[in-house]
């Protein structure tokens, strides 16, 4: 499954992925690992987390990070997750 346009490109600048869990975007963005998930409708908690209240810098840092790695690797390799 090809990632959503916003998630790649999110990941791709090193910013934190915020989606919402519906379809394979769990599969594709993992909580806390490299983006942040939201439940559906729940527009509050995804207002949150896209506006930056992560628990902290150093963890947004990481994510961001983290997703960077695995967008370049995915385009390198044609593969997803």
């Amino acid at each position: 499954m090809r990632m959503p346009l916003a998630c790649s490109k999110q990941m791709a600048a090193g910013k934190p992925a915020v989606a919402t869990r519906v379809g394979r975007i769990p599969s594709l963005v993992l909580q806390n690992s490299d983006g942040l998930l939201v439940e559906p409708r729940d527009t509050l908690a995804f207002e949150m987390r896209f506006f930056g209240s992560s628990p902290n810098r150093d963890f947004r840092l990481q994510i961001g990070r983290a997703g960077q790695r695995f967008v370049g690797e995915q385009f390198r390799s044609g593969h997803g997750r």
